[in-house]
């Protein structure tokens, strides 16, 4: 065997060692990206605006491996409402105030909303999945939009709506889906003391319409065709959807966001 030959046989196992990283190397380098992904969302606690910012700046630089602990982290939240959550280094003086705020609410309120960031971490958390157009945690928002309160007599995008339209296409299934199971949910909801049948209808008709409503909304500004048999069979006098009625000049407005967008 010439020299040259033989020398060659034995560095090339070495470069193939070299240029292809080991499974355990792999599993580490996932382990190392999905902790700097905590560290980032963690600074989401932070009671400093501009070390907040600078957290999420840092989830959208690192991308998809933030998806899944973003998504861990809503899950929590949307789960565990009544967990109080506090900014970083001021969790004994919320503890202290949640203490006081629950055995004399009327005058504890205040200073235990002023220090108490669940709502604006969900918000937060929401907006990130939105920016990083994370498709897997489509569901969930749905999920969201569909159990939020309403809490004005004028339905707009919300955070999660928003989120969603910025998702896009993959969102679509997940809305279409929204709309034609709403009334079902609607019949499904098992109320904890007595109701009659007037109260049962008519909350069956107002939570029907409120999701088909804002499930309209965001296909509209996702503008994505698809949407549009769901929305048209909204506005038909017969359909079993049609719960929408006073407010059919908004699915007709998501209607004509989706034809002008195909245009």
């Amino acid at each position: 065997m010439k020299p040259s030959l033989w020398i060659s046989l034995m560095i090339l196992p070495v470069l193939t060692t070299l240029e292809t990283p080991t499974v355990a190397q792999a599993v580490e380098q996932d382990r190392s990206r999905v902790r700097e992904a905590q560290q980032a969302i963690r600074r989401l606690w932070s009671p400093e605006e501009t070390e907040r910012e600078l957290g999420k700046k840092e989830v959208v630089r690192i991308g998809n491996d933030a998806i899944d602990p973003l998504i861990s982290l809503l899950i929590d939240i949307i789960r565990n409402p009544e967990k109080p959550r506090f900014p970083t280094g001021l969790e004994q003086r919320g503890s202290e105030i949640w203490q006081r705020f629950l055995e004399v609410p009327r005058t504890g309120a205040a200073a235990f909303f002023d220090i108490e960031i669940t709502a604006r971490l969900r918000n937060d958390v929401i907006a990130l999945l939105g920016e990083l157009r994370a498709a897997k945690s489509a569901p969930l928002l749905v999920e969201i939009m569909e159990n939020r309160i309403m809490d004005n007599l004028f339905e707009k995008m919300r955070p999660e709506m928003t989120a969603l339209a910025n998702i896009g296409a993959a969102a679509v299934p997940y809305l279409i889906s929204s709309i034609e199971t709403a009334k079902q949910k609607a019949l499904s909801v098992q109320f904890p003391d007595p109701r009659t049948d007037e109260e049962r209808t008519r909350y069956v008709m107002t939570q029907t319409a409120r999701t088909q409503l804002r499930a309209a909304m965001v296909l509209g500004e996702i503008g994505d065709p698809r949407g549009l048999p769901v929305l048209q069979r909204l506005l038909e006098p017969t359909s079993d959807l049609n719960l929408v009625r006073p407010e059919t000049v908004v699915v007709k407005h998501a209607i004509k966001q989706i034809q002008d967008r195909a245009k």
